[in-house]
């Protein structure tokens, strides 16, 4: 009898994490570890809205956490260590919608068409890159490279779509 009940709740177990590991992302969603590390969690009517190809998380991701930024949620997590460490966030609206994703790139990963159309420009000529990092934005309407440089001794965030069009100075 008391091997039967073992047996009982070692299947019941098995089946109860068989269900969980298939679900799309309300395990991570769910998960203990994103609640301890977010400070809010987007309602179920709002994150039942977001497309689900644009939470998925990988696998090997930690520090997986929510935040309310502003009028966005934002997902974010971490892949990598050390040289090979890569911050992920991603951005919903308020009704749950895909906003964009910002990826730390290594600014030597940058394409050379993008910080060469930057560094020959004649407004930016002889700018350097002040850090050695970059990142790499996915929106709706298209992708970007957000990049650091320094001209005349100031630090100037320059944006510089896929085509090679700077779409923004800040």
């Amino acid at each position: 009898n008391y091997m039967k009940k073992i047996l009982v709740l070692a299947v019941l177990a098995a089946a109860v994490a068989a269900a969980s590991s298939c679900t799309k992302y309300d395990d991570v969603l769910d998960s203990t570890a994103v609640r301890r590390n977010s400070d809010v969690m987007p309602p179920k009517s709002v994150s039942d809205n977001m497309p689900a190809d644009k939470l998925q998380v990988p696998s090997d991701a930690r520090d997986v956490s929510w935040d309310k930024d502003g009028q966005y949620w934002e997902l974010s997590y971490e892949t990598g260590y050390g040289v090979n460490k890569v911050e992920v966030e991603v951005y919903f609206d308020a009704d749950g919608n895909w906003v964009m994703t910002k990826t730390d790139v290594r600014i030597k990963n940058v394409p050379s068409y993008i910080k060469d159309y930057v560094t020959s420009s004649a407004e930016y000529a002889g700018a350097r890159f002040s850090d050695r990092d970059a990142d790499y934005i996915e929106r709706p309407e298209g992708n970007s490279y957000l990049l650091e440089v320094i001209v005349d001794m100031r630090e100037i965030d320059i944006e510089v779509t896929e085509d090679g069009e700077i779409s923004q100075v800040r």
